[in-house]
């Protein structure tokens, strides 16, 4: 988790590319893609808060990928 963080912070582009599978990284291209992969890294950053107050419960990590998962059916006309 801490190698995940640090190269997320230290991504001045605040993109995910550093992190994902590079066979994945063309898709990124689209704006969309990208944000919903920034939205559902943010998640799980903050799912793995070592203090579990600081963690978000089950219920509202699922209302958080439901939102994410509608951003892009939404905004595409498709459901990713």
């Amino acid at each position: 988790v801490r190698s995940v963080l640090s190269s997320y912070e230290d991504d001045e582009d605040y993109t995910v590319s550093p992190i994902v599978d590079p066979r994945l990284v063309d898709e990124l291209l689209d704006t969309k893609v990208r944000e919903q992969a920034i939205l559902v890294t943010d998640l799980a950053l903050v799912c793995s808060d070592k203090r579990s107050e600081n963690r978000p419960s089950m219920r509202d990590v699922v209302k958080e990928l439901t939102d994410v998962k509608d951003l892009v059916r939404s905004t595409s006309g498709s459901v990713q």
